[in-house]
């Protein structure tokens, strides 16, 4: 059971990102859920928002001050070489970039791009093997534009696939939210367009399932009466 075997592959440290805090956390149930149940003990810390928010609109001193008290606040674990883990990829790039944010990092954690590539890292190494489902779900896989940039699409992809799922990634681009961009009135309808050609090509796919891997993405096709899964959330119903 995920409480037998939480902890006997060491500890992980999932970075709670603002959605996932105040707005969906069965996500970041999900993911706690899913390393538990492959043996990861999980910890996560209260601290700031990673800064990425602020910084995509010219808040650099914002966004440094927040970068700093995080590095301060996951210190601990980067003496010990705790690996920290997000669910949301903007997050995970922001994290991975207060080296270039900050003159002096100190103690920067390791970043795991996202928990699906910290799992997957080990799948490939050989260090974890996922247990099959014999569920026979179809999956529409959109992949977050900050996850597509870095090549991380590839991780809950082949999570999704290894568990059970048949897992149909869709040729998209931007979702149209694209953070804040979506939000502000002068940019409302290409947001809604862009928004409206990623409704049509999920439209065009027979799957049961959409799964999308950033929030801002999700929020685009929720409000678009498009029901969405995160990849972790599908893991947890087959895993944990």
């Amino acid at each position: 059971s995920p409480a037998e075997s939480a902890g006997e592959r060491g500890p992980v440290v999932l970075y709670p990102d603002c959605y996932m805090a105040y707005n969906h956390p069965e996500v970041g149930k999900a993911a706690v859920r899913v390393l538990e149940s492959l043996g990861y003990a999980v910890s996560v810390p209260d601290i700031n928002c990673c800064g990425r928010p602020a910084l995509s609109q010219g808040m650099v001193v914002h966004a440094r001050e927040n970068a700093a008290a995080n590095v301060d606040a996951l210190s601990e674990f980067a003496a010990v070489d705790v690996p920290v883990v997000t669910v949301e990829p903007s997050c995970a790039s922001a994290l991975a970039e207060y080296d270039d944010l900050l003159s002096d990092p100190g103690g920067l954690p390791d970043v795991s791009a996202t928990v699906a590539s910290f799992l997957y890292e080990r799948v490939v190494a050989g260090n974890l093997e996922l247990p099959e489902s014999d569920t026979a779900e179809t999956v529409a896989f959109h992949g977050h534009c900050h996850s597509t940039a870095k090549g991380w699409d590839h991780a809950p992809v082949a999570l999704l696939r290894l568990a059970g799922y048949e897992v149909e990634p869709v040729d998209s681009t931007c979702c149209g939210m694209a953070g804040s961009f979506g939000y502000e009135i002068e940019h409302y309808d290409l947001s809604m367009a862009i928004g409206d050609d990623l409704e049509a090509r999920l439209d065009a796919t027979d799957v049961d399932r959409v799964a999308v891997s950033g929030a801002s993405c999700s929020q685009q096709l929720i409000d678009r009466a498009v029901e969405t899964d995160h990849p972790m959330e599908l893991l947890e119903e087959v895993l944990a």
